[in-house]
């Protein structure tokens, strides 16, 4: 059997598996009401509940599952798997953007990060965890 995953209805996982098409933001809409369906609060949460439970089956992303060292198998969607490639050329619909924001009066050491970000050297870590910044 499978044993859905949710996350909160305006979650960002939430929304991008609602723009996959109209039946599957109807089917999210039905499985949020349902009693006893487990919606999990944030990213960690949700990754460890998909480990630990037989048949789960629920939105999480390949940064995060490799971050955590967890094995899961990614679903491909119309014959594509996720992937950093896929992601590049469009191919898979699915992706989770990241942002950075600071205060103009954050400390010097929290403004030299958001540089280091922006470097190469960034892009190489980025890169192991299977993420790419817009342009790269």
């Amino acid at each position: 059997s499978i044993r859905l995953v949710l996350r909160a209805k305006t979650d960002g996982d939430t929304n991008a598996m609602r723009s996959l098409s109209q039946a599957m933001d109807t089917a999210i809409n039905q499985a949020l009401v349902r009693p006893g369906m487990f919606v999990a609060n944030d990213d960690i949460e949700a990754v460890d509940v998909l480990v630990r439970t037989h048949g789960a089956l629920g939105p999480t992303n390949l940064a995060l599952t490799k971050a955590l060292g967890v094995h899961l198998w990614p679903i491909a969607l119309n014959g594509i798997a996720p992937s950093v490639s896929a992601l590049r050329s469009g191919a898979y619909p699915l992706r989770k953007s990241f942002y950075v924001v600071i205060a103009h009066s954050a400390s010097p050491t929290a403004k030299r990060f958001v540089e280091y970000l922006k470097s190469s050297e960034a892009d190489i870590v980025l890169h192991r965890f299977d993420c790419i910044r817009p342009g790269r």
